[in-house]
């Protein structure tokens, strides 16, 4: 039987209301003598869908500071920079803007906006811990920085009205 599962394409119509009739679409020439019947339960009544949340209100994003950055010695494309974002050590975070902004010290000291809840992730062999937001032109030919508003401080988190999970 389950080689002939592999060798179909099974089409379900309902057959009344506690059997599935399952009818063999023929597949390579292979022919099945007659229908098969699967037994099921009764459908439960359905459960009315959970409020969809909206998918921004599941990112921890917080305000950072840039606190150092440095050229990531095996990649030319990565930065690696300290970012204090409030918590007790600051985070090593990897990211691909050298070609954007070719000096540490356009960097160093900004502040900028990091998605926290990711999981760790290795950029050239670096252990990045978060990721920091940018925006481009749709060509890609300019990449900024997405900034916080400017009386923000490290830490805060950052919320879209009405989007709060």
């Amino acid at each position: 039987m389950s080689s002939l599962r592999t060798c179909l394409a099974l089409a379900c119509t309902l057959g009344g209301v506690s059997a599935l009739m399952m009818r063999p679409m023929v597949r390579s020439g292979l022919s099945v003598g007659r229908p098969l019947r699967m037994m099921c339960a009764e459908a439960a009544p359905a459960e009315p869908a959970p409020e969809e949340v909206p998918p921004f209100a599941l990112l921890d994003v917080r305000v950072g500071k840039i606190m150092e950055a440095w050229a990531h010695p095996d990649s030319d494309k990565l930065w690696c920079e300290r970012i204090d974002v409030g918590e007790g050590e600051p985070r090593e975070i990897a990211s691909g803007l050298r070609a954007y902004y070719p000096t540490a010290d356009l960097l160093e000291g900004r502040s900028v906006l990091v998605v926290c809840n990711l999981k760790e992730a290795k950029l050239a062999g670096f252990k990045s811990n978060g990721m920091v937001l940018c925006a481009s032109n749709d060509d890609k030919s300019e990449v900024k920085f997405v900034d916080p508003p400017a009386d923000s401080q490290p830490g805060e988190r950052v919320v879209c009205e009405g989007m709060v999970a």
